[in-house]
């Protein structure tokens, strides 16, 4: 897990001093690692997720970009090889899924 979260912010890093804008793609990729955990984590926890809701926060939230949906596969994937998620982390990913509109009622 500690090289997980070490490629992460090496992968921030080369963002922040790479674009101009550094501050705004730090907060997507930012958004984007937290909507990858709480999606991956729904079968786990069970919850699930609207996808009409998840498409719509997808789209507003301005992370529907080709290089963010492979970084959130890329996580996804990551977890799903990875241990479980703990029963804090199910209270957090359902809490956030609740708070940004896409858990499935």
């Amino acid at each position: 897990m500690r090289a997980i979260g070490a490629v992460s912010v090496a992968a921030l890093g080369i963002l922040m001093f790479s674009t101009p804008s550094a501050a705004l793609e730090i907060e997507k990729m930012s958004m984007a690692g937290g909507l990858a955990k709480v999606i991956s984590a729904a079968g786990s926890c069970g919850y699930q997720i609207d996808d009409a809701a998840l498409e719509r926060y997808y789209e507003t939230s301005g992370l529907a970009t080709p290089e963010i949906l492979s970084y959130i596969s890329n996580l996804i994937t990551i977890a799903k090889a990875g241990d479980p998620p703990t029963k804090n982390d199910c209270t957090l990913a359902r809490t956030t899924a609740r708070s940004i509109g896409i858990l499935s009622q």
